[in-house]
């Protein structure tokens, strides 16, 4: 916190000693303990068990009945922290990088150097803007879809409906092997699509991430990872995102395309938390089922994806006394 930040946040509070203790404790610490940059399975289901995810979310609505909305400042010694409670200043503070909100935190510069540490999220900020304007292009941030939309959603067709037929319930692991094959084929391309070994060379590195300044960068890993991702950067296939990523070494394009691999996890765990919801809730998954097969630009094929997600294991669309 300085004046900078004071300038645009009009009012900002301050916690008590208890309420900084009761986030640390019900917020910070399990988040930490499931893992910031790879969720670790044994700390996932111990979450899920002790309903942690729920106390979290508890505590930052009591926080925000008695603070209200602004900003609200954790006194932590040395590290002071502001916790912001309502989605117009997430905005302003999103505006408002990388100044006075630097992305670059040591804290996230010391997880994310373990496998990308060129990359423009920790960048300086006259490097930032070069990088930014690089992903910005591959990934056509100023279109309203993205140049190989088509194409993309031909993959995760062709993906999910091999899945679906399998006579087995949807669950993780199979979800998670067709979700990271079309991530290969979106990012890098169709010779990716079984390169397995690429992504399990990245979450060995994720995993080193999640202890940040506690575990020494794998610098031979982190080599062979980049020299994984340089195969297809040489000769990037069309229709990939890596195929409309700038040329220039100088760049450092294995570190930019690792953050896009990285960041599809979150996405893939929230459609499986959505698509367990819908399984057990008739009417939204009524309701879901009807946006999707009622929206003009949906194939069949993908109203057959969205369907059969919704029912999950079950074999036939859930009745209303199910």
């Amino acid at each position: 916190m300085n004046a900078r930040s004071h300038a645009i946040f009009l009012r900002v509070n301050r916690a008590g000693w208890l309420d900084t203790l009761r986030v640390l404790t019900a917020v910070v610490a399990p988040t930490v303990a499931k893992g910031i940059i790879i969720r670790r399975p044994t700390m996932e289901r111990l979450a899920e068990r002790q309903g942690f995810d729920r106390t979290a979310v508890e505590q930052m609505q009591r926080l925000r009945n008695k603070y209200g909305p602004a900003p609200l400042l954790l006194p932590i010694p040395l590290r002071p922290q502001l916790l912001i409670l309502d989605p117009a200043d997430v905005a302003a503070v999103l505006q408002s990088s990388p100044e006075p909100f630097a992305a670059a935190t040591t804290e996230k510069h010391a997880a994310l150097v373990h496998f990308e540490p060129k990359n423009v999220l920790i960048s300086s900020d006259s490097r930032r803007a070069e990088l930014r304007s690089a992903h910005e292009h591959a990934l056509a941030a100023a279109d309203r879809l993205h140049p190989y939309a088509m194409h993309f959603k031909n993959i995760v067709d062709e993906e999910f409906l091999q899945v679906l037929n399998l006579p087995r319930e949807l669950d993780w692991p199979a979800f998670s092997q067709a979700w990271f094959r079309i991530v290969r084929r979106i990012v890098l391309g169709e010779r990716a699509r079984n390169d397995v070994t690429l992504t399990e060379t990245l979450n060995e590195l994720r995993g080193r991430a999640n202890w940040a300044f506690a575990a020494p960068v794998d610098q031979r890993k982190l080599a062979r990872f980049h020299d994984q991702v340089g195969r297809y950067l040489r000769e990037p296939e069309k229709h990939s995102l890596v195929n409309r990523f700038p040329r220039g070494d100088g760049l450092a394009p294995e570190n930019q395309v690792a953050q896009w691999l990285f960041a599809f996890d979150a996405a893939g765990i929230a459609i499986m938390r959505t698509l367990a919801l819908l399984a057990c809730h008739v009417s939204y998954w009524g309701k879901a089922v009807e946006e999707a097969v009622g929206g003009i630009s949906i194939a069949p094929s993908h109203a057959v994806v969205c369907w059969r997600f919704c029912v999950s294991g079950r074999r036939r669309p859930p009745s209303s006394g199910s």
